[in-house]
């Protein structure tokens, strides 16, 4: 039960470091901070749903911990924050090849 909170005070700084590198246009940080948004609730739901690993106060605020990185998965899989960041080479390759310009 504490190891996952050791964790995830361990890795705070990357995810801001993530975030902070999304914002300023990063689609490979993009890409990541949506996987790990969309990740963990999966796993803290299923931990959780074991009877007796963590006592009830704890699985309730991992369940609040959850809810916020739902919002985050579901605003992060829309369309909009998506285009806004520039497509990799391939995406560049391919609006290329549809437009045929160099």
């Amino acid at each position: 039960m504490w190891i996952r909170a050791a964790v995830l005070l361990a890795i705070a700084p990357v995810l801001s470091r993530l975030t902070a590198r999304a914002a300023e246009g990063s689609r490979s940080s993009f890409d990541r901070v949506r996987t790990l948004a969309a990740v963990p609730p999966v796993a803290i739901i299923g931990v959780d749903l074991n009877p007796g690993l963590c006592p009830t106060w704890y699985a309730g605020m991992q369940a609040v911990g959850a809810l916020a990185l739902i919002g985050v998965a579901f605003i992060t899989r829309g369309s909009a924050p998506r285009n806004a960041l520039p497509k990799g080479l391939r995406g560049l390759i391919v609006q290329v090849a549809r437009t045929g310009t160099d």
